[in-house]
């Protein structure tokens, strides 16, 4: 999993911090939304003395994943996770995985990766 926590500065996106995690065994089993979800919540947890009381945007290279945070009837995992996601004020966007280099550099050999960004 990777993750770059970025803030705007006149503009410009400036990453602030980098993080990665490697998948355990049972982890690199779930199906590809699910470890999106698990880098975004594996993400918002690291980051989370920046994150938490603050509006963020969350940004995924995952189109899926924005719609399965809106499921009616998610598995149980995916419901606890939503539920995790529940305590943060954001706002989760599509971004092309062109776009996303810095995320996806760091977690290479895995799928899953997000980037959150302040906005001003």
């Amino acid at each position: 999993l990777g993750a770059v926590l970025s803030q705007d500065f006149d503009g410009v996106e400036r990453p602030v911090a980098f993080a990665s995690k490697k998948l355990n065994p049972a982890e690199t089993r779930y199906s590809v939304t699910e470890r999106e979800l698990l880098a975004v919540v594996w993400a918002v947890r690291h980051f989370q003395e920046y994150l938490l009381g603050r509006r963020f945007v969350l940004q995924t290279d995952h189109m899926a994943l924005t719609a399965a945070m809106r499921l009616r009837d998610p598995t149980s995992r995916i419901g606890r996770w939503v539920l995790r996601l529940a305590e943060y004020d954001f706002e989760a966007q599509y971004r092309p995985g062109a776009q996303m280099q810095h995320a996806d550099g760091l977690s290479r050999g895995e799928v899953a990766s997000v980037s959150l960004e302040f906005p001003k």
